[in-house]
């Protein structure tokens, strides 16, 4: 299996451990390990990766609830495949998507939702509160229009997207980013299953 790039051997051992838990169905265990792989080295297209090399040794019914990746993924390779517009359009669509997001849950939910619950701890420089919390779960609970709890992950970056809001003042940055996210999910998507 080739590998562009070798973690160091503390993020190794992490993502060994994560990918003997994810085997052995102990899913709790799998996620801090993976976290701690990732945390030990962060580069996102490696985690995503690994995943991707860990998922088909799992029965298509674990393997659905933690990703829609239950195909055997190759080594990363990115094409813009047989159609380009189709990936530009994709790719337009999601900054639709992104702009659309943002201006409804951190524009409009999080302002709301924060004159009941005022933000009362700064974190980073930025205001964050009970507000922000709820409408990263909302944001997440707006992702099951498919029911897959895998789709449920997406609280995380909405909490970087609200830090983004409350930092700023503007749900631009917290757009951009949420941009910049999506389409580096759908090239590493293509990338491993193109």
């Amino acid at each position: 299996m080739h590998r562009p790039y070798q973690p160091g051997p503390t993020a190794s051992e992490w993502y060994t451990k994560g990918e003997d838990a994810l085997h052995s169905m102990t899913f709790e265990a799998a996620r801090k390990a993976l976290e701690q792989s990732v945390a030990a080295d962060p580069k996102f297209a490696l985690a995503f990766s690994w995943f991707m090399d860990a998922l088909p040794g799992l029965s298509p019914a674990h393997a659905r609830l933690l990703g829609p990746y239950v195909g055997r993924a190759h080594p990363l390779r990115f094409t813009l495949g047989p159609d380009p517009w189709e990936l530009l359009g994709r790719i337009a669509g999601n900054a639709a998507v992104a702009f659309g997001e943002e201006f409804f849950y951190r524009g409009y939910v999080t302002l709301r939702l924060e004159e009941r619950w005022p933000p009362v701890r700064r974190i980073l420089g930025a205001p964050m509160g009970k507000a922000a919390l709820l409408a990263a779960v909302l944001f997440a609970l707006g992702h099951l229009l498919e029911p897959a709890p895998w789709r449920l992950f997406v609280f995380f970056p909405a909490l970087i997207f609200a830090w983004l809001r409350a930092r700023t003042g503007t749900i631009v940055g917290a757009a951009i980013c949420h941009f910049i996210f999506n389409v580096t999910l759908l090239l590493l998507e293509r990338a491993a299953f193109a």
